[in-house]
Parts: C-alpha cells; structure tokens; sequence
C-alpha cells in the first residue's frame, strides 16, 4: 500500500513517464511522486543530462528504466 493518498482526479491515470500510477499533475505532466521528485531536483539544481542509450530506453509500466542519464 502506498505511503500516500492518490487524488480521486487522478484515480486510474498512468505516469507519463513511467507508467505507474499517477498522483498529480507537475511541471505540465500527469505524474507519480517518484518521477515528480526527480523532475522537481532536475529543475532546481539546473541540471543537462545526457541519455547514456541513444533515447532508445524501453519502459514496461514498471516505473524503471533499464538505462539511466548522466548528469
């Protein structure tokens, strides 16, 4: 059971980014907290990342992607 309450607005609704489940909505994007979180430090600290696979990473609905970004 998750750790926190999902808004009955976003009941059903997928992550844009990975595929679970989703809590609100952030930075234009319907998104779970994980990926909010990583959004909300990414555009704090500024950073420019680079994709370490070419934009090739696959995504099955797990929330993880087999390759990772280097900042």
């Amino acid at each position: 059971m998750p750790s926190y309450i999902v808004s009955s607005a976003f009941e059903g609704l997928s992550c844009q980014v990975c595929g679970l489940q989703a809590h609100g909505k952030r930075f234009e994007a319907v998104c779970c907290l994980p990926c909010a979180a990583f959004f909300r430090r990414y555009v704090l600290l500024n950073c420019k990342h680079k994709c370490l696979n070419e934009n090739k990473c696959e995504n099955f609905g797990t929330g993880i992607f087999k390759f990772a970004v280097a900042f």
